[in-house]
């Protein structure tokens, strides 16, 4: 029996571990290499960007309180279990995305673009690269960063919705939105 709760002791702080290194990279990516150069993604994140850039209001705050909202209905429709693992990474994630844009603030209060001006495309790859291989390691790690994650979900317990479609037509409309809100160029790079 101690040989049981030794390895379940294990798989949980290798898990955490895990969670933690790829919620760091998914936040250094945004905070280094997104949030500087104006580009948004989809889901819950790409809203708290676009919240953002138009009022300044720190990405992470905004996160962390629409998380907030999505974890109780998580509680609800998804139990404790799956809710406990996403609170923990809304917050850590929160708390990541607060210590990168203070890291990447200069003195004057602006996000420091750290590949020099210009560099719009060059950031957008490699900060979805970031991105990219931070959730993957998240999601392989069986966590989840909440928001959109949650609703699509909620959405498959109730209908015959697919996860991954549920997640792209949302993905789209935020992507639109941020092609509406701030032109073309900076739409596409988030599309991108």
């Amino acid at each position: 029996m101690p040989q049981i709760s030794k390895i379940r002791i294990w798989e949980f702080t290798k898990d955490f571990l895990v969670i933690n290194l790829g919620l760091a990279l998914y936040a250094l990516g945004w905070a280094a290499f997104m949030l500087p150069y104006h580009i948004t993604t989809g889901a819950l994140t790409g809203v708290c960007a676009i919240i953002y850039y138009v009022t300044s209001f720190p990405m992470s705050y905004s996160l962390f309180m629409a998380n907030a909202v999505l974890l109780i209905m998580a509680l609800k429709q998804l139990g404790w279990k799956f809710t406990l693992k996403t609170a923990y990474a809304v917050f850590a994630l929160s708390s990541y995305l607060e210590l990168g844009r203070q890291l990447m603030t200069d003195d004057a209060g602006n996000l420091i673009q750290i590949l020099g001006e210009g560099q719009d495309t060059m950031a957008c790859v490699i900060g979805a690269i970031m991105n990219g291989i931070g959730i993957g390691i998240v999601f392989l790690a069986g966590g989840s960063t909440g928001g959109t994650d949650i609703v699509a979900m909620v959405l498959r317990k109730y209908t015959s919705l697919d996860i991954g479609k549920a997640l792209i037509c949302s993905d789209l409309v935020i992507t639109l939105a941020a092609c509406v809100a701030f032109g073309m160029e900076t739409g596409l790079f988030s599309i991108l």
